[in-house]
């Protein structure tokens, strides 16, 4: 899929996309708990609309999904993506997806600073947006412990209350 390079931390590699990792995000798409707060999630996903999911994101050069790699283990525990957020080149939207049995153990965090510093350091972006449910206590967490701010609530098509957070490049 897109051609861009892996980024690591201390224990994760996050990966380009590629077909060898499809069949295990879609079981992890497709566990009802992995996908409790993720907004018009799919009760049940199939490997043609995950692909189709994934190739929207394949054109754009920052901009894309990486699988997240367990690099003790080498196994795949979710996603990581990097998004268009209203055509405004100089702002990314940071999105995850963590297979729950790598829940509580700081990885949410490690993700998301790991591409913080990416946007900030590497691929130019000024400001960074995570959009969460309000009841995701633990992106809430990830978020906060990233340094981002709370800047608006939004109310989703389904009456749900969501956050948005913002983390903007520090003026060197």
């Amino acid at each position: 899929m897109i051609n861009k390079s892996s980024i690591t931390s201390d224990r994760l590699i996050l990966q380009p996309l590629n077909d060898d990792h499809l069949d295990t995000l879609l079981n992890i798409y497709n566990s009802e708990t992995n996908m409790k707060y993720i907004p018009n999630a799919h009760k049940k996903w199939t490997l043609k609309e995950l692909k189709a999911k994934y190739h929207k994101f394949e054109t754009y050069h920052e901009y894309g999904i990486y699988a997240i790699i367990f690099k003790e283990s080498g196994k795949i525990i979710g996603e990581a993506g990097l998004f268009d957020y209203n055509n405004n080149a100089h702002i990314v939207e940071l999105g995850y997806i963590i297979d729950s049995e790598f829940w509580h153990i700081g990885l949410g965090t490690e993700v998301c600073q790991t591409l913080i510093n990416h946007c900030f350091n590497e691929a130019g972006f000024t400001t960074i947006i995570a959009r969460m449910y309000a009841d995701n206590k633990a992106s809430v967490k990830v978020s906060e412990k990233c340094g981002m701010l709370l800047t608006s609530t939004f109310t989703d098509s389904n009456g749900k209350q969501g956050l948005e957070y913002r983390s903007v490049k520090p003026a060197i």
